[in-house]
């Protein structure tokens, strides 16, 4: 049995933090999970994945790629799972398009996200770049309540959360601060795990998400999934 059945057996029983590996359950037949870059053992790689790999010069770069496709290939556990990108820049399974899937990395943590629906994740390790692009993607209301609650948090979770709704909705011409609207209930991004929702409302169509979010020592995680 190769590592990555291996993998995806020891992990499903429970869908819980084991060792160093966290994986969650999420409606829709979703699931998440992330982990450290170096924690992933090296794998055999498509002549697909090699292409990719020869356009990317930093070799941190090529770990995280390779992190990537490795988790998300053992969480969905499909055949035939090279990935492609769409006009958008969204990943898809080249055998099985129906199958969302979403990718991201920061530093040295890799996040991954599948679901029979549309779903995004982003991961973002703690910057002070968040701080000095807040008017780029937050907007006055936004700023107003973060002001009323730990704003640094605030932002770092509002940044995740709209980059997930992005890479979810997968269309082109977004505005974070005029089309995307997040709604955290005040005082729950104090905790390391909570739910918001938010919604993504252009040329009068309104998209609902619901949003999951952690905290994991200086990381943050958001996942955006399209609500019922």
């Amino acid at each position: 049995m190769d590592y990555i059945s291996t993998l995806v057996l020891i992990l499903r029983p429970n869908l819980q933090a084991l060792d160093k590996y966290i994986v969650k359950n999420l409606p829709n037949k979703g699931q998440i999970a992330w982990c450290k870059i170096k924690d992933l053992p090296i794998h055999n790689i498509t002549d697909f994945e090699k292409l990719y790999l020869s356009n990317i010069k930093h070799q941190f770069r090529k770990e995280q790629f390779l992190a990537g496709r490795f988790l998300i290939k053992s969480l969905a556990n499909l055949p035939g799972t090279d990935i492609d990108y769409d006009l958008h820049g969204a990943p898809y399974f080249i055998l099985h398009p129906e199958r969302y899937i979403s990718l991201s990395h920061s530093d040295e943590m890799v996040a991954v996200a599948h679901s029979n629906f549309s779903i995004g994740i982003d991961i973002q390790k703690h910057s002070d770049k968040i701080a000095r692009i807040i008017p780029k993607f937050m907007s006055l209301t936004e700023i107003q309540q973060a002001e009323r609650t730990d704003a640094n948090t605030f932002a770092h979770f509002t940044w995740c959360a709209k980059e997930a709704m992005f890479k979810a909705c997968r269309e082109g011409g977004i505005d974070f601060r005029k089309h995307l609207f997040i709604e955290f209930e005040m005082g729950a991004i104090s905790k390391e795990y909570f739910q918001g929702t938010a919604q993504i409302i252009k040329n009068q169509i309104r998209i609902d998400y619901n949003l999951y979010c952690y905290k994991l020592l200086d990381y943050f995680i958001v996942a955006a999934s399209l609500r019922d």
